[in-house]
């Protein structure tokens, strides 16, 4: 989508909590930082439901689709 290779790379909590923390990252926000990991590592943010459009009017999109609508913002200009 934007012409550019991404590679993920699966980083030990243990070396992400230590490298943040080297890093001047505040304790709490490591903590929340590993929790938002924690949940996305148990996919239970894969679905999407009707909530946001319930409550904005506005109908939600997947991570996939949000990706193909913006990806001229990623691009180097």
């Amino acid at each position: 989508m934007t012409g550019h290779e991404f590679k993920y790379v699966d980083v030990p909590e243990a070396a992400a909590r230590d490298g943040m923390l080297q890093a001047g990252v505040p304790a709490w926000q490591v903590d929340l930082v590993m929790e938002l990991h924690a949940v996305n590592k148990q996919n239970r943010w894969s679905t999407v439901t009707s909530d946001i459009e319930k409550v904005t009017g506005t109908h939600p999109t997947d991570f996939a689709q949000f990706a193909r609508d913006h990806a001229d913002k990623f691009r180097a200009s």
